[in-house]
């Protein structure tokens, strides 16, 4: 199945996230980082969990009509789990980021992760694209 065929095959009402989306996510995660201060968690935390919101929901936004392939979650599985260990590999080096570093260094990873997928995803659907002799 082509992506131009996979995108007809999802519903007409749905659209891709659109400026509210982006903003709720923002909002959503100022929220959580200032609950999460105020329970006690050190505001270091509380970036990598902001910028995991952030890689998270811009990866499954731009790939969704990928997501019905289990090497698309298989591949969102380990960038997660790199992600993870990165940011507290780091939170744990450096008492804090600042935006500009945290944003800069988001940027890079949300590049790499998209490759990581794009390249993965694509051998997934060459090899389904083949016709069996």
């Amino acid at each position: 199945m082509s992506r131009l065929e996979t995108r007809k095959a999802y519903s007409g009402s749905w659209t891709r996230p659109g400026r509210l989306a982006t903003i709720s996510v923002g909002l959503a995660a100022c929220v959580v980082s200032i609950f999460l201060e105020q329970r006690g968690v050190k505001w270091k935390y509380s970036e990598t969990g902001f910028g995991t919101i952030i890689l998270v929901w811009y990866l499954l936004s731009k790939f969704r009509p990928e997501w019905h392939k289990r090497r698309f979650w298989l591949v969102m599985t380990a960038i997660m789990a790199v992600h993870l260990t990165g940011w507290v590999y780091l939170a744990n080096r450096i008492e804090r980021f600042g935006f500009a570093l945290m944003f800069m260094l988001l940027v890079v990873e949300i590049v790499l992760a998209a490759s990581a997928i794009i390249k993965a995803t694509a051998e997934d659907s060459l090899a389904t694209d083949r016709i069996p002799e």
